[in-house]
């Protein structure tokens, strides 16, 4: 049976990831501007889950879940590596004080602030059962900003000096989560739903 489910998810995996080149190729023959490819890929996911989901009603899914640990060794690396190989190096470096001043300075200064955001309203009662190391975690998760989509919708040609500066800010941030443990358990504890804050409503 687990065969089974295994060749099942493997099977809907290929067909899908099929479907997404096929509809990108689609899209760019037809110059379809009014929809980006993006949008696709997220109502083909949506798609996916709900297609499951009636398949198998009472079947446990935990064959369709997407580990954490997986994007943060395999998945992420990729894109880090695509987006420095796309990359123009000149550009890059002409920019190399904003992107590391937005990429760095800017995020460390962000986390900072969060956390101690955070810190004042454990103190004032607002949330509950959070302590300093929580609040250090959660001002790490939601302080490196993710430029992805950002730069999915801009048109390198166009724009090549934003560009670079986004994705080379993007680049720095994964770079550095790649070696911060602490934001990588924050972003694994946030995936799982393991983290539950209590507000206090007053």
């Amino acid at each position: 049976k687990t065969m089974e489910e295994d060749a099942l998810v493997l099977f809907f995996v290929f067909f899908f990831l099929g479907l997404s080149i096929y509809l990108s190729a689609l899209l760019d023959t037809f110059h379809v501007a009014f929809i980006h490819f993006s949008a696709v890929m997220i109502a083909l996911g949506v798609g996916f889950g709900g297609l499951a989901r009636l398949m198998f009603p009472h079947e446990d899914m935990t064959g369709l879940k997407f580990e954490d640990q997986v994007f943060f060794h395999a998945v992420l690396p990729i894109i880090i590596f695509c987006a420095g190989y796309g990359l123009d190096v000149k550009t890059f470096f002409l920019n190399f004080r904003s992107i590391l001043l937005i990429g760095l300075v800017g995020t460390v200064t962000l986390w900072l602030g969060l956390s101690y955001t955070a810190m004042f309203m454990v103190e004032e009662g607002y949330a509950r059962n959070l302590t300093n190391m929580d609040c250090l975690v959660l001002g790490a998760v939601i302080a490196s900003t993710d430029t992805v989509a950002v730069v999915a919708l801009l048109d390198p040609e166009a724009v090549p000096t934003l560009y670079c500066i986004l994705a080379g800010e993007g680049m720095a941030n994964d770079g550095r989560d790649q070696g911060d443990p602490e934001r990588e358990e924050g972003d694994a504890r946030a995936l799982r739903g393991d983290q539950h804050l209590r507000v206090a409503h007053p």
